[in-house]
C-alpha cells in the first residue's frame, strides 16, 4: 500500500500543466523565445520592475478597509453619474495622488468604474509612467 503511494506521487510530479493561452514572443527586442509571460526566463531579469509591495506604495490593509467603507458610502460611478448613466463603482480614486501629497480622506477620493478610473489614471500619469526601471546585466 505504501509503495503504490509513493509511485502515484512520483506520477504526479511528473505532471505538467498545459497554460490556456498559446506561448508568446519575448517582448525583449530581437528575441524570439516563446513564454507564457512577458518575457523570457533569459530576458526577465533585466526588466524587472523595482515598484514595492501594496504596502510600501501605502496601499495596505488601511487602505482597503477606507476603500471598502468608501464603496459602500459611493456606490455609483461620478464620471457615469454626470452622462446620466449609472454604474457601479468598483475602483476608488485618489483626487490628489498619495506620490503628489493627497491623503485618503473621504474628500480626496471619488468612486469609479473600471473603464472611468482607467481614463483618469493615464491622464493623471499613472499606469507605471512615474516607475523606476532597473535593468541587471
Amino acid at each position: 500500500m505504501k509503495g503504490s503511494c509513493v509511485c502515484l506521487v512520483d506520477a504526479l510530479s511528473k505532471v505538467k500543466i498545459v497554460p490556456n493561452k498559446p506561448p508568446k514572443p519575448c517582448k525583449s527586442p530581437k528575441c524570439s523565445n516563446l513564454t507564457y509571460k512577458n518575457y523570457c526566463e533569459k530576458h526577465s531579469k533585466f526588466y524587472e520592475i523595482d515598484r514595492g509591495s501594496s504596502s510600501e506604495r501605502h496601499y495596505g490593509s488601511k487602505w482597503q478597509a477606507i476603500r471598502k467603507g468608501f464603496l459602500i458610502a459611493y456606490p455609483l460611478c461620478v464620471e457615469c453619474m454626470k452622462k446620466g448613466r449609472p454604474t457601479e463603482a468598483t475602483e476608488v480614486h485618489h483626487i490628489v495622488p498619495l506620490r503628489d501629497g493627497g491623503t485618503n480622506d473621504y474628500s480626496n477620493l471619488m468612486a469609479l468604474c473600471k473603464s472611468c478610473h482607467s481614463k483618469h489614471t493615464s491622464r493623471d500619469g499613472g499606469f507605471g509612467r512615474n516607475i523606476v526601471y532597473t535593468y541587471r546585466f
